[in-house]
């Protein structure tokens, strides 16, 4: 742990990472002064501005380095400070907190919900997450209470004018650092540009590396997405007319693939949670099926090799390996017969949609299920309810892309 502390210290020490937090500070500085002069900030809500320019302004920093578009940097950046910092800018600046206690509940609340993050996103996390989520309910009600306390019996003695500086402040110190996040987001892309063209068997010149910099501003999906292949083709043009021919295709093919994932991204997101299908006949709740697909055609490849070196199909591996493979909230089941000549399994996604699949004697690829519900089971008939793989009409699921990619947003 101390090692990896260590690391993360040396690597935040580097030249480029501390000049762009002088930058943001500096940037912090005059957008505060600005404010000063219109007469919205003053100096009674220094310590408030501190940590707005520590736990919002630096958290800028990780979110224009991934961002792929302008709209998400305000989606991700501006929207939350706006919609939610106000309320609790105005909660936490009705009760005066030391300095220790403020930088403390605000650390807390910063590390518990990474630990909740986190947890939503690892298979065995489940409880860190709700734990997580139970201690930030606790800080945000005690934080309400005691706020509510203040407001009621400090109504007349409370400096309104300061609590209204302070709100004022979470709206405007995000929107005007936009300009900041944004300019670092473009220096991310081309700074990942440069090592992929580097990375490339071709050698390009500082002309038309530029020419390349300038026909691909100014959408940010457009510089993430190219890579070691595209800076490779585009070494190879033998003229200007040919570079920017090249880099007009593949805008074409970025805005096409675009488009595609993000309907995709929309269709899944309006049907989570929600069981049935749409008037498409697609199950409405995309949620982990195409994870489902992956982890179950891992456990059938095991269990044809247990085949080809044992002719017989493993139990305790099958129950082992369906289990870890299953993804989180989803459900699982899975029969070998007593001969181990035949195997099934089967996912489940936590709106009942189901995937399966099993074999017998060795049979490869298996046969696949797919449906509303797990499929019934018994020795008499444990693949009954499996068709073949190929069967593309019973089958329209499987042969369905789940997969979702948001870097397009």
């Amino acid at each position: 742990m101390l090692a990896g502390i260590h690391d993360v210290i040396v690597a935040a020490s580097t030249p480029k990472i501390i000049v762009t937090a002088l930058l943001l500070v500096a940037c912090s500085f005059i957008i505060f002064l600005i404010a000063s002069r219109v007469g919205i900030w003053s100096s009674d809500i220094l310590l408030d501005t501190l940590l707005e320019v520590v736990f919002v302004g630096f958290s800028s920093l990780f979110i224009a380095v991934k961002a792929h578009s302008i709209t998400s940097i305000f989606r991700q950046f501006v929207l939350p400070e706006v919609s939610i910092g106000a309320a609790v800018a105005f909660y936490i600046g009705i009760e005066s907190f030391s300095l220790p206690v403020e930088i403390i509940l605000q650390l807390s609340i910063l590390v518990f919900t990474c630990f909740q993050i986190m947890g939503k996103h690892q298979s065995d996390g489940e409880s860190v997450a709700k734990l997580s989520g139970c201690i930030l309910a606790i800080i945000g009600l005690v934080i309400f209470v005691t706020a509510s306390i203040e407001l009621i019996s400090e109504w007349g003695g409370i400096d309104w004018l300061t609590e209204l500086e302070g709100i004022a402040m979470s709206v405007y110190y995000p929107i005007l650092m936009m300009p900041f996040a944004v300019a670092l987001g473009y220096y991310a892309a081309y700074e990942m540009l440069g090592i992929r063209i580097k990375m490339s068997s071709r050698r390009i010149n500082i002309v038309s590396k530029a020419h390349l910099y300038l026909l691909l501003f100014p959408l940010l999906v457009n510089i993430k997405h190219f890579g070691y292949l595209e800076a490779t083709n585009y070494a190879e043009c033998l003229s200007w007319k040919e570079q920017a021919d090249f880099i007009k295709d593949y805008k074409k093919r970025i805005k096409e693939s675009a488009a595609k994932e993000n309907a995709k991204l929309t269709r899944m997101e309006s049907g989570l949670g929600k069981a049935g299908f749409d008037e498409d006949g697609i199950w409405r709740d995309w949620e982990n099926l195409e994870k489902i697909k992956t982890n179950l055609w891992s456990i059938a490849s095991i269990q044809n090799r247990n085949w080809q070196e044992r002719h017989s199909y493993s139990v305790n591996m099958q129950k082992d390996f369906v289990e870890a493979f299953t993804p989180h909230e989803c459900t699982s089941g899975s029969y070998v017969s007593d001969d181990r000549e035949s195997y099934a399994c089967w996912m489940s996604n936590r709106t009942g949609f189901t995937f399966g699949m099993g074999a017998s004697n060795g049979d490869f690829p298996p046969m696949k299920y797919e449906g509303t519900a797990p499929p019934s089971m018994d020795q008499c008939s444990i693949l009954s309810y499996f068709v073949d793989g190929n069967d593309e009409a019973r089958l329209p699921h499987w042969f369905k892309d789940f997969h979702t990619d948001d870097s397009y947003r």
